[in-house]
């Protein structure tokens, strides 16, 4: 073999792993997409996770392996993203229907204790937009304050140097709201607190030791709030506030 031939081979090589890299997560999300229309799901569902792997996030990306595992019948698998998706964009509507739908689908149904209803408006608040668009808001909010501030500095008269006072306080004022809610939203981005359990089905047990007897089993899909921790041990409530410890290996971080 000539040293000319060797170095085609060494090209078209070359060619070929820089095509291979190149290939960007978007079109990658397309095949995805695309395995999934043709009815291809566990290859859909492949597609979608590598990206996860290497670090692509987006709400889409999320709803679409919610989807994906749905149609799969693991329903664990699809309440976790479905979740993360709302996380992400807590007004992604069909997200939310989809979750509720698959829900009623699960064995484990557990009546919620009542929240207070101030706990439960700040959720409710905090949820309406993204920490993002909170921050939005607060710097809006934030303008047209130091705005009425000038206006009631600069202005002649004093009906305007009035309205600018008033409205400038008001404006400062509101943004105490937004501000809070954005920091609020922003811790619960990062940390929601809550799991979704993974196993089939899995034994709630009183303490961190699977030698004790477990209090009640639960199946894949329900979601938990995280107390506290304990080596390989969560310890978990439920919605109906039941509390108990699971293995950490059967629950994933929403």
């Amino acid at each position: 073999m000539t040293g000319r031939n060797i170095l085609l081979i060494l090209c078209l090589l070359m060619l070929g792993v820089t095509a291979w890299c190149g290939e960007s997560p978007e079109s990658r999300f397309a095949d995805g997409n695309a395995a999934y229309q043709a009815g291809k799901h566990t290859e859909a569902i492949q597609l979608y996770e590598q990206l996860l792997t290497e670090g692509w996030q987006s709400e889409e990306l999320h709803y679409n392996l919610a989807n994906a595992y749905q149609q799969n019948q693991q329903l664990g698998k699809a309440i976790l993203h479905y979740e993360k998706t709302l996380l992400l964009d807590p007004d992604h509507t069909d997200a939310r229907y989809n979750l509720q739908l698959v829900k009623t689908q699960l064995p484990d149904q557990f009546e919620a204790v009542p929240v207070l209803f101030l706990k439960r408006w700040w959720a409710s608040a905090r949820d309406l937009l993204g920490s993002g668009a909170w921050g939005v808001v607060t710097l809006l909010l934030l303008w047209g304050g130091i705005i009425g501030v000038i206006v009631w500095l600069m202005a002649k008269q004093r009906r305007t140097k009035k309205r600018g006072f008033v409205l400038g306080t008001i404006a400062l004022m509101l943004m105490l709201l937004p501000f809070m809610l954005g920091r609020s939203r922003l811790a619960f981005e990062r940390d929601s607190g809550k799991a979704v359990i993974q196993a089939e089905a899995q034994g709630l047990h009183p303490a961190p030791d699977q030698l004790s007897q477990a209090l009640r089993e639960l199946h894949a899909g329900t979601v938990v709030d995280i107390l506290d921790e304990f080596e390989d041990w969560y310890k978990v409530r439920l919605v109906n506030g039941e509390e108990g410890w699971l293995p950490k290996k059967e629950l994933e971080k929403i």
